[in-house]
C-alpha cells in the first residue's frame, strides 16, 4: 500500500513540476514576445525618422537650387 501511494506521490510532483515549467514558459513567451514588439516599434520610429531627415534634406536642396537659379541670371546680367 505504501509503494502506491509513493507512486502517486511521485506522478503528483512530476505533474506539478510538469506544469511550472509550462506556466515558466508561456510567461517567457510573453516577455519575450513584448520585448519583440518594443524592439520593431523602435526600429520603425528610426525609420520615419530617417525618412523625414531625408524628406528635409532634398527639400533644403531643392530651395537652394532654386535660389541659386533665380540669382545666377542677375549675375550674368551684370
Amino acid at each position: 500500500m505504501c509503494g502506491v501511494q509513493e507512486s502517486d506521490e511521485s506522478e503528483r510532483k512530476a505533474r506539478e513540476k510538469q506544469a511550472r515549467v509550462e506556466a515558466s514558459m508561456k510567461e517567457r513567451e510573453k516577455e519575450v514576445k513584448e520585448s519583440l514588439e518594443n524592439s520593431l516599434r523602435e526600429r520603425d520610429k528610426e525609420r520615419d525618422q530617417h525618412k523625414k531627415d531625408e524628406a528635409l534634406q532634398t527639400f533644403k536642396a531643392l530651395l537652394a537650387d532654386l535660389v541659386l537659379a533665380a540669382f545666377i541670371p542677375c549675375v550674368y546680367e551684370e
